[in-house]
């Protein structure tokens, strides 16, 4: 609530915000914790420390800026305001064993090191959220192919690319990636983010991305 408190007396206009125990859920468990006794165990529920740590305090902000008027203008902080939530997933893990096997060590030594892989770090895929009074509410844009469990390619337009299942995410048989469809990456997202505040993006550090344009209210 201090960045509610902050921007309430117009102290700040930017915030980066994290989970004050990120360990707890980036949990980065080994393989020798996600097997007991050769069967697959995986990680703990972690819905409800989720909900402490993320949904239940976004809930209040959310409630408190959209409760706050700005001035005596009519409208409110959330009106003026941007939320991006993200992850700094999009990267995958390391479970390759070759290398360990490889080695010219005792076989005990190699079978600690394999259970000791850390194989539940990330994923080459992950998402993102906005909420604000520039954003268009209430959609969602592109999905997860549940057979190849990637990211669907989509056009310019939000829309998912027609080449590909979009259940699947397989492409379809004798089709071909549509020449304008892409998967956003955290370069789209940095410049959706300037140009909701109205800023342009273009140029601005090292990014040379361009804004999701179908974010915006129209």
């Amino acid at each position: 609530m201090m960045s509610y408190e902050m921007m309430r007396a117009g102290l700040s206009c930017a915030f980066f915000i994290e989970s004050r125990d990120v360990r707890r859920f980036d949990s980065h468990n080994s393989r020798k914790n996600l097997w007991k006794e050769g069967a697959a165990i995986g990680n703990k529920d972690q819905t409800e420390m989720m909900q402490d740590d993320l949904w239940r305090p976004l809930h209040t902000f959310v409630e408190q800026l959209k409760n706050t008027e700005v001035g005596k203008t009519g409208d409110s902080l959330f009106d003026h305001t941007n939320i991006v939530l993200t992850s700094e997933f999009g990267r995958s893990i390391h479970g390759n064993v070759d290398g360990i096997l490889s080695k010219t060590i005792g076989e005990a030594e190699k079978d600690a090191e394999i259970a000791g892989q850390d194989i539940s770090a990330h994923w080459q895929v992950t998402s993102c959220a906005f909420l604000g009074g520039n954003v268009k509410g209430n959609s969602q844009y592109g999905r997860i192919g549940e057979k190849t469990l990637m990211a669907i390619p989509i056009l310019p337009d939000g829309s998912l690319d027609p080449a590909y299942d979009a259940l699947t995410g397989e492409l379809k048989p004798g089709a071909s990636q549509h020449p304008q469809s892409f998967v956003p990456n955290h370069g789209d997202i940095y410049a959706t983010a300037l140009a909701l505040s109205d800023i342009d993006p273009q140029g601005r550090g090292k990014n040379d991305r361009p804004a999701l344009k179908f974010i915006a209210k129209g």
